[in-house]
């Protein structure tokens, strides 16, 4: 009977409880679990942060612009004459394409190009908006034709508010209509310029790559 009493009282359900040890164990695991969701955050608030200093030096198609530019105050309103608003180009990722009113061939290659990108990037994609901006105040008959059908309400077309300041748009972007894709960060700077030569897929991985570093847009 001794023999059994003492076994009863050596089992573990009879050991003290230590609630201090508890307590301090409870706190490490709280610990461990806000590191694990917060590195992600913190390490793309640190990439977004030093973007000008980023080296794309391998699967990469785009070509950074160094520094970025701000595209804020860009004098652009849509093809009714509503102004372009201040936060149009912020909370998303957008790419923006320069081209004359007639939209030739290059500029539909382009146009379907962005739309295909943005379309590969399943339920990402609300995180990006495309952009079209004619050098000319307006778009010809056939090119109307084209965004209602094609592309209508699903990207913006925007023109300069006058010929006047064609010149200053087009400086912003620093190259002529038709020479490139651009990307505008969430912030609204532009940060990339694609060439027509780079193919879709090229692209589209360098948005992928970019959205999932980063936490804003």
């Amino acid at each position: 009977m001794d023999s059994a009493y003492s076994q009863t009282r050596n089992t573990p359900l009879d050991q003290p409880v230590n609630p201090t040890g508890d307590r301090r164990s409870g706190r490490r695991v709280l610990l461990i679990l806000l590191a694990i969701f917060a590195a992600p955050v913190i390490a793309s608030w640190v990439l977004y942060a030093t973007r000008d200093h980023w080296s794309f030096t391998s699967g990469n198609y785009g070509n950074l612009v160094r520094p970025v530019r701000p595209l804020s105050g860009l004098a652009l309103q849509d093809v009714t004459g509503r102004p372009l608003g201040a936060d149009s180009l912020r909370g998303k990722w957008t790419m923006v394409y320069l081209d004359p009113a007639e939209c030739a061939a290059a500029c539909r290659d382009a146009l379907y190009k962005m739309r295909q990108v943005r379309l590969a990037l399943g339920e990402d994609m609300h995180r990006v908006q495309r952009m079209l901006v004619l050098a000319d105040s307006r778009p010809t008959a056939e090119l109307e034709s084209l965004i209602r059908g094609e592309y209508a309400g699903t990207m913006l077309v925007m023109t300069p508010d006058s010929p006047a300041l064609r010149k200053e748009v087009l400086s912003r972007f620093g190259d002529p209509p038709g020479a490139a894709v651009y990307l505008v960060d969430p912030r609204g700077n532009l940060m990339m310029r694609y060439a027509p030569q780079v193919p879709a897929k090229g692209m589209l991985k360098d948005l992928q790559r970019l959205l999932k570093a980063s936490w804003i847009g």
